[in-house]
C-alpha cells in the first residue's frame, strides 16, 4: 500500500478499508498531511481499537502493520461488506 500516495489524495473520503495488526477492521481517510484510521470494528481482548475511542492517527513507523482489507476480512470480523467498494 502506498502510504504516501494517500497522503496526496483528496481530503475526509474513505481512501481504503484496512485491517491493522490482524485485530482491527477500519478505513483511512485523510484529514490536513495525517491518515486517520476510523474502526469498523476491533477485538478487543486482542488488542483492538474500539470504534467508541474515535479516530486513530496513523504514523509513519506503523505503516507495516497495516493491510487492505479482504471480502473475507469483513467476514472474519462479522462486519457486512455491503455498501462497501473493496477495489
Amino acid at each position: 500500500m502506498d502510504f504516501e500516495k494517500l497522503k496526496t489524495s483528496k481530503e475526509k473520503i474513505v481512501l481504503a478499508y484496512v485491517v491493522y495488526k490482524e485485530h482491527t477492521l477500519g478505513y483511512l481517510y485523510r484529514l490536513g498531511s495525517h491518515l486517520f484510521l476510523g474502526t469498523l470494528h476491533g477485538k478487543v481482548l486482542k488488542g483492538g481499537r474500539d470504534w467508541k475511542n474515535g479516530d486513530w492517527m496513523l504514523h509513519d513507523y506503523e505503516y507495516q502493520h497495516y493491510r487492505k482489507a479482504t471480502e473475507k476480512d469483513f467476514d472474519d470480523f462479522r462486519v457486512s461488506s455491503k455498501g462497501y467498494v473493496l477495489t
